[in-house]
């Protein structure tokens, strides 16, 4: 499962590279295709980490530790939307 994440890290990784080559080019297609790849390793890590969740925690534990994950992606869409307001 271990290889699995990596490679998925790995897609998303090059996702954010095609998109940040996009942005230096001024090709919004290739942004999109960035957007798009960097979409399917993202998704598929997710999948990965809550596989992890489920096999490490039982019970409360991992009621807490899903708490947890939702509790850091509102917190980062909301520190997100306070950067772009300043830019």
């Amino acid at each position: 499962m271990l290889l699995c994440s990596m490679c998925h890290k790995m897609i998303a990784f090059s996702g954010q590279l095609v998109f940040a080559l996009g942005g230096v080019a001024d090709n919004f297609a290739m942004m999109q295709i960035g957007r798009f790849i960097f979409g399917i390793g993202g998704e598929s890590l997710a999948v990965a980490q809550n596989t992890y969740a489920v096999s490490w925690f039982k019970g409360k534990e991992l009621n807490m530790v899903f708490g947890f994950q939702v509790l850091e992606s509102n917190c980062n869409i909301g520190i997100l939307k306070v950067l772009i307001a300043f830019c």
